[in-house]
């Protein structure tokens, strides 16, 4: 499952100019999605093998709201969740990564075999949780470095 993180903002339309106000709110949140894109990079890198995850990161902002995101299918899980017991892993993904950590992908099946009894590691471990790791950088560090660029209009 793919996921996303979306920053929002309501009612500029509303505000008394709206032309400025989008165009330092689409800035401000720019500069948000592309700090938050190169945090959720960071954290991929430490699970990276096929650089497929890496390469799914993306933001992209409007004026009223910011949105990073991984695309490929075993992101969250990747990321954020793990695999429960029961999980049927993505084959192709498994086999790739098994290639190039392992230098055989014909080791996938027995790893396939050991997610679906036991799980992921990360999920019998509960975590590291990434995606919350870097939700937390966005709200407590990144935000506060570039809000007052917007302050103005917030508060």
């Amino acid at each position: 499952m793919s996921f996303q993180v979306t920053i929002k903002t309501v009612g500029i339309d509303n505000w008394a100019d709206p032309s400025e106000v989008k165009r330092k709110s689409e800035n401000f949140f720019r500069k948000v999605g592309i700090d938050g894109a190169q945090e959720l990079t960071t954290e991929a890198n430490k699970i990276n093998a096929t650089g497929q995850l890496v390469r799914s990161i993306k933001s992209k902002a409007t004026p009223t709201e910011v949105k990073v995101q991984a695309t490929v299918d075993y992101a969250t899980e990747a990321l954020e969740t793990g695999s429960p017991p029961g999980t049927t892993p993505n084959m192709k993904a498994l086999q790739a990564w098994s290639k190039i950590r392992f230098g055989n992908e014909g080791l996938a099946v027995p790893i396939a075999r050991s997610i679906k009894a036991r799980g992921t590691k990360k999920w019998r471990k509960k975590g590291p949780k990434q995606v919350t790791e870097v939700f937390n950088k966005i709200k407590d560090t990144i935000i506060p470095k570039y809000i007052s660029e917007v302050e103005e209009f917030f508060i």
